[in-house]
């Protein structure tokens, strides 16, 4: 169950102020306004179970005492507001639904830790790739289909998952064996996004 969400409209300035700059939270954003991010909601109080893990075998016992909740974030390509969202939930209509499914891009975890001031550690991340000029013509991404509910609306995303090394759980090394056993390999041909321009 959530405990609060909130849906805002999309401005760079205020995704900065939330995920800090950068060079990740750069690339992010970048690729979020290339594939037409309009609006985005909150998720506060989400328990992530990657984050978990690494919560309980080491950041439970900092004498920081973090916390070992996440904040995620939704994105999608349509301009919608609180009213709009409430009405989806209250209504549970098939066709809104699928509207929400069509405009979703993805989802991104914050986690509550901090490299430094104002530098925040991005955790599990799935968003939807974007086509793109190939030059060799022979680019495949490989992608999986994450299954999401938010709010108790079932949403699904076709991406590979991300996150960024903490250097107290994760180093670089770590993230990489991470996201490659990621993909299910039971996933058909389908699963992989090629990019339009390729026969």
């Amino acid at each position: 169950m959530v405990d609060k969400f909130e849906v805002c409209l999309f401005k760079k300035e205020t995704i900065i102020s939330f995920f800090g700059k950068t060079e990740c939270a750069n690339s992010i954003i970048n690729h979020l306004i290339a594939c037409g991010v309009k609006s985005y909601i909150i998720e506060a109080n989400y328990t992530d179970k990657d984050y978990l893990l690494d919560y309980q075998a080491y950041y439970s016992r900092s004498f920081k005492g973090l916390c070992r909740k996440t904040t995620r974030f939704h994105f999608f390509s349509k301009i919608f507001n609180v009213e709009h969202f409430n009405a989806i939930l209250e209504n549970n209509s098939t066709d809104q639904m699928k509207e929400l499914q069509d405009e979703y891009l993805g989802f991104l975890v914050l986690k509550p830790i901090e490299t430094s001031p104002g530098k925040k550690i991005i955790g599990r991340t799935v968003i939807k790739p974007k086509a793109y000029d190939d030059k060799f013509g022979s680019s495949i991404i490989l992608s999986d289909k994450d299954m999401i509910n938010l709010c108790g609306i079932p949403l699904s995303i076709l991406g590979l998952q991300f996150q960024s090394q903490d250097r107290g759980t994760s180093a670089c090394a770590t993230m990489a064996l991470w996201m490659a056993n990621k993909k299910d390999e039971n996933l058909p041909c389908d699963g992989f996004w090629k990019d339009p321009g390729i026969a």
